[in-house]
């Protein structure tokens, strides 16, 4: 693999175009076109009670699901979304989001600090000091991610 820079004067400093050359469209091609719109990806659209929400996911603190409905926790408010938490967690930009549980995904932008709970899983704070359990099953990922998350 071959990866180099352009500079287009002709573009906006907002645009950017990206042009992958391949023999072949590979799943491999596939996977990276997957991950080049997700980096970019920075709003959802939610339909919530009937009305439609635009939702900067930089303001999403975090997210969990109860059944069948998942629950935005944004800074001011909560949407609840009728979407499994596998399937919103494609749509995030997964280099700020991970999942610390079977029921929740978290921005890591949004932690204040990380405790040790009795229970022997971590205890995730907040920035609007709310608190959640990250599950000893996801501890490992989520300390990887916080050590290289920039």
């Amino acid at each position: 693999m071959h990866i180099f820079f352009k500079q287009n004067k002709q573009l906006s400093k907002e645009d950017i175009n990206i042009q992958i050359e391949s023999a072949e469209h590979s799943d491999s091609i596939k996977q990276l076109k997957h991950y080049i719109r997700q980096f970019n990806r920075q709003q959802l659209i939610i339909s919530s009670e009937g009305r439609y929400y635009t939702v900067d996911t930089k303001n999403i603190l975090f997210i969990d699901v109860l059944g069948d409905f998942c629950t935005i926790h944004l800074n001011d408010q909560s949407l609840t979304y009728r979407k499994s938490l596998s399937q919103l967690e494609t749509e995030l930009p997964k280099h700020h989001f991970q999942r610390i549980s079977r029921y929740c995904i978290i921005n890591l932008n949004s932690i204040h600090h990380i405790d040790n709970s009795l229970s022997g899983n971590m205890s995730v704070q907040l920035i609007n000091g709310e608190s959640l359990t990250i599950s000893r099953r996801y501890w490992k990922k989520v300390k990887e991610r916080l050590l290289n998350h920039d």
